[in-house]
């Protein structure tokens, strides 16, 4: 049985558990500890492999060799979106489709040789919640499996094209104030990621903070969602909402 360690800043229990739940306990929790703090232990115990699940710091190349078989992270968003908050910046960019992988740690951000990759898709009642959930469970079977290959000496290393590499920086509390003059489909997406447990969208009014919980463009284009003063309808398009008069009575729900 492979000898590894977890570190992680994050609430990773679950990950544990599920790792656990599959026969593969690791031998050491290390949490947001240094590395080479625990360069003894690592040695004494001969760990073979590190597990990394947001863990917040860059490894050096003395503490990356520490480990005989290597250390992998789970990261989502490469090449493109290397670096901290990316499903954030992948929803407010409008990705429909969402990468996953698990990678090898070098010495540079998240640009190490991927191991495993799968992807989600982001569907139109989706938000930064929902995948997130989507993404908890599939990082833990992502990095059991890369666990079993490495174990097993099935490694393929698939380099990352260096001409994709994109860093997304870390999001700061002004990043979530609204600039109403972009587009209803810009706003959307940038209301579905920023929900919660994230800082929500917001925006100033009468001296005081508006924050927007979520935003809703209906499961089917044509459906009608909401019935207003006046006959008018807010109805769902292909990419968003219309806000429309009809001559004809609708009901809610109509396509």
């Amino acid at each position: 049985m492979i000898k590894f360690a977890v570190a992680g800043s994050l609430n990773y229990k679950d990950k544990i558990d599920y790792l656990v739940s599959q026969g593969y306990t690791p031998e050491l929790i290390i949490g947001i500890e240094s590395i080479s703090s625990l360069r003894e232990v690592i040695q004494e115990m001969k760990i073979e492999l590190l597990v990394c699940f947001a863990y917040p710091y860059i490894l050096k190349t003395d503490e990356i060799n520490l480990f005989s078989k290597g250390c992998i992270n789970y990261h989502s968003g490469l090449p493109n979106y290397r670096g901290r908050h990316p499903l954030n910046w992948m929803i407010i960019d409008g990705l429909k489709i969402i990468p996953n992988a698990i990678h090898f740690i070098d010495e540079g951000i998240d640009s190490g040789d991927i191991l495993i990759k799968k992807n989600l898709i982001y569907e139109r009642e989706d938000d930064y919640f929902s995948i997130l959930s989507k993404q908890t469970e599939l990082s833990q079977k992502m990095m059991l499996e890369a666990i079993r290959m490495i174990e097993a000496n099935k490694v393929k290393r698939l380099p990352q094209n260096k001409s994709e590499l994109g860093y997304q920086r870390k999001r700061t509390p002004e990043d979530s104030r609204i600039d109403w003059n972009k587009s209803s489909f810009e706003l959307h997406n940038f209301f579905s990621a920023l929900v919660d447990p994230m800082p929500n969208a917001f925006c100033r009014l009468n001296g005081g903070r508006v924050e927007i919980k979520k935003s809703f463009i209906g499961s089917t284009p044509g459906e009608v969602l909401e019935k207003l003063q006046g006959n008018k309808y807010i109805i769902s398009t292909g990419d968003g909402v219309v806000l429309v008069t009809s001559d004809q009575s609708l009901q809610v729900g109509n396509l």
